[in-house]
């Protein structure tokens, strides 16, 4: 601790852990650099501590040079000054006032979290007690929640090798969690066995509080065909397997996807390509980017699979919709004169209809595209953002049908806690409904689908009991379940406007319905096709 001691500030001396992989960590790099650049001349010291089992010296020095940081550095990859400090996560911060003593513990501010970033008002813990200290007056919050990935410190315990990752823990990641968790994603890499042995930690957090895995469904619905959820079986075997100390294996890993592969289902017959690049900013948010995309066909289409290639650690959601009067062109909102429309949000799989069922595109079709981008910490472009499409030969015998049901006159009164929306959508022909969707913004809280019978009795189909506008699932039933005509499709949305939300911008607001992320939607999706 010595040589840290002779880094100090004449004013103080602020460390903060990074790490180079860490998602929540890298999202705040344009922010601590701004802070640098006005404290240090005040005359604070900066110190970034890295932490990590992977490369830690190559990402430390990637990490300093991609948000130009110019203070001290130091990688600990035997986690001795982590220890030294109790440090928990990859972005927590010290300040240490001119006697050495600590003054601060916590996070950068209230915007980021393992449920996504707030887009409200910063609350900013660490600026806040520099300015404290600068003041000669004592830190009005001297300890806070610092969200991040766990520091990982090693477990002590004997090996077990009665289960092991290769054999035992990869395949049930690969059908439960890697969707979402590759490294190209920037989130906590579950591909990899040495990536996952330094996320033990994160691992046990996000299990034993139910963050992860999303899929926040009662269970005995359904089934359904992408279910995410883990049994208790499942939960259990990963549980054993940490505590055991984590054994590799020595036989291959049990891999059945070929992840590398750039389309999941084979080359498309037709990519349409983003129209032009777009600048997206370090960090913050955006509001939606609206596109028109000319398909150019000659003759009717018929889609009877899509796949949609995007940056999945900058795009929230995204949909392409087929505009039914393409002279009708507004690309600066919301279109809601659509056909059909082919959606993508994180963790979704490509899309393949059942035999027989296809998507209408008409000749000379106009596509309008809605991304929701999400900074992750480093401006870019994205060039990359492209659907593709297959084709049946000739026309299917059954066509997929797509409708949506919505309360546009919301009005979410400030501080309210459980305000409910119900909409409803008569079926007037028979249907088998094959899939459904809920989407809400930050103040969504839960939603039920329910089926009104023609007989008077109800019937739940889908509870969704904890909705986070981060993971925006299609619910595809196993089996399609037969709507007869005369039947009603009920859609109850919950949400919370109050202070117990951390994703809430301002509960002190009155919201009401707009496309932008601090608007609020309450809106139902079925899909479906004739019998």
């Amino acid at each position: 601790m010595t040589q840290l001691d002779r880094l100090a500030g004449l004013k103080g001396t602020v460390i903060i852990a990074r790490e180079g992989r860490c998602p929540i960590s890298e999202r705040y790099g344009p922010k601590i650099k701004a802070l640098e650049d006005t404290y240090t001349k005040l005359g604070f010291s900066f110190i970034y501590l890295y932490v990590g089992t992977v490369d830690i010296a190559e990402r430390a020095k990637g990490d300093m040079t991609k948000y130009k940081l110019k203070g001290f550095y130091t990688v600990d990859p035997q986690l001795e000054v982590s220890r030294h400090f109790s440090l928990k996560t990859t972005t927590e911060s010290l300040v240490f006032n001119s006697a050495g003593q600590l003054i601060y513990r916590g996070a950068v501010d209230n915007l980021q979290s393992l449920s996504g970033t707030n887009p409200g008002v910063a609350e900013n813990f660490l600026q806040n007690a520099l300015d404290a200290e600068l003041k000669g007056l004592p830190v009005s919050l001297p300890l806070t929640d610092s969200p991040g990935c766990f520091i990982n410190y090693p477990n002590e315990k004997a090996t077990s090798q009665a289960l092991n990752f290769n054999e035992d823990i990869y395949p049930l990641f690969e059908r439960k969690c890697i969707s979402c968790h590759l490294p190209e994603n920037n989130f906590v890499d579950l591909s990899d066995y040495n990536s996952v042995r330094g996320r033990a930690s994160t691992i046990r957090y996000v299990l034993e509080n139910n963050i992860m895995p999303p899929w926040n469904v009662r269970p005995g619905l359904g089934p359904w065909v992408n279910d995410l959820s883990l049994s208790i079986d499942e939960r259990k075997k990963i549980f054993q397997w940490l505590d055991a100390g984590l054994p590799e294996g020595t036989s291959a890993k049990k891999v059945s996807v070929n992840w590398s592969s750039e389309w999941r289902t084979g080359e498309p017959d037709q990519i349409l390509p983003l129209p032009k690049a777009v600048k997206i900013k370090a960090d913050g948010t955006m509001p939606y980017q609206y596109f028109i995309i000319k398909t150019n066909f000659k003759k009717e289409m018929w889609v009877k699979s899509y796949e949609i290639l995007t940056k999945a650690n900058l795009v929230h959601h995204l949909k392409y919709y087929v505009l039914e009067n393409p002279k009708d062109l507004k690309p600066d909102h919301f279109p809601l004169n659509f056909s059909a429309s082919f959606a993508w949000s994180l963790g979704e799989p490509p899309t393949i209809f059942p035999t027989g069922v296809g998507t209408r595109i008409p000749a000379g079709a106009v596509l309008g595209l809605t991304i929701h981008y999400q900074p992750n910490g480093t401006a870019t472009i994205d060039r990359d953002t492209r659907l593709g499409l297959k084709f049946y030969s000739q026309k299917p015998p059954r066509e997929r049908r797509k409708f949506g049901f919505t309360e546009k006159n919301l009005v979410i009164p400030p501080g309210a806690k459980d305000y409910t929306t119900t909409s409803l959508r008569p079926i007037e022909e028979d249907l088998q409904l094959s899939t459904l969707a809920i989407h809400m913004h930050l103040r969504g809280k839960a939603a039920q689908v329910n089926w009104l019978k023609p007989n008077g009795k109800k019937e739940l189909l889908l509870d969704v009991t904890k909705y986070n506008t981060n993971h925006q699932f299609l619910y595809e039933f196993k089996t399609p379940l037969l709507i007869p005509k005369g039947s009603t499709l009920e859609c109850v949305n919950h949400f919370d406007n109050s202070k117990d939300n951390p994703l809430n911008p301002d509960p002190l607001k009155e919201v009401r319905w707009g496309e932008q992320i601090g608007d609020e939607m309450s809106v139902c999706i079925a899909e479906g096709f004739n019998p």
